[in-house]
C-alpha cells in the first residue's frame, strides 16, 4: 500500500518523459564526434538511449522522495524526537528532512548518468560507422547530450 503513491510518480515522470521528449525518439538526436563535430544526422539509437536515462534518473528521484523522508521521520518518532506536545518542532524538523531529501537526493539521481553521454560507433546506426574524423581517424565513439 505504501508502494502506490511511489509507483504512480515514478510513472508520472516516465510518462512525462515520453511526453515531453518524445521527438527524441521518433525523429533522433545529434551526435557529435570525440573532436565536437556535430553530424547533420540525428541518431535514433543515442535519442532512445538518452530518454531512457533521463527516464531512470526520474524513477530515482521518485523512489527516493518518497521513501527516505518517511523512513527518517519514523526513525525520529521512535526516538520521541517528533512525539510531545510541541508541533512547531515537529514542524521544523520534517520541514528539514523534505528539504535535505530535495537538496540531496535530486542532484544525485540527476548525476546518476552524465548530461554528455559517449556511445560506440557500433551500437548506432550505419551511417555513423566507419567515419573518419579530421585528422583521418576512424571515429569509434560518439557523443550525445541526453539532457536532463
Amino acid at each position: 500500500r505504501a508502494t502506490v503513491p511511489m509507483l504512480a510518480s515514478a510513472g508520472a515522470g516516465v510518462i512525462n518523459v515520453g511526453v515531453v521528449r518524445g521527438k527524441e525518439v521518433t525523429d533522433g538526436i545529434a551526435v557529435s564526434s570525440p573532436c565536437g563535430v556535430t553530424t547533420a544526422e540525428r541518431s535514433l539509437v543515442a535519442g532512445r538511449t538518452a530518454i531512457s536515462q533521463v527516464a531512470t534518473s526520474r524513477v530515482a528521484i521518485s523512489v527516493a522522495l518518497l521513501s527516505i523522508p518517511p523512513v527518517a521521520m519514523a526513525a525520529l518518532s521512535g526516538m520521541g524526537v517528533l512525539r510531545g506536545g510541541n508541533k512547531r518542532v515537529a514542524l521544523a524538523t520534517e520541514l528539514g528532512i523534505l528539504t535535505a531529501c530535495l537538496f540531496t537526493t535530486v542532484p544525485a539521481a540527476i548525476a546518476i548518468y552524465p548530461q554528455y553521454g559517449t556511445i560506440a560507433a557500433d551500437k548506432l546506426e550505419p551511417a555513423f560507422r566507419g567515419r573518419i574524423d579530421q585528422d583521418g581517424r576512424e571515429i569509434t565513439e560518439w557523443t550525445f547530450n541526453k539532457g536532463l
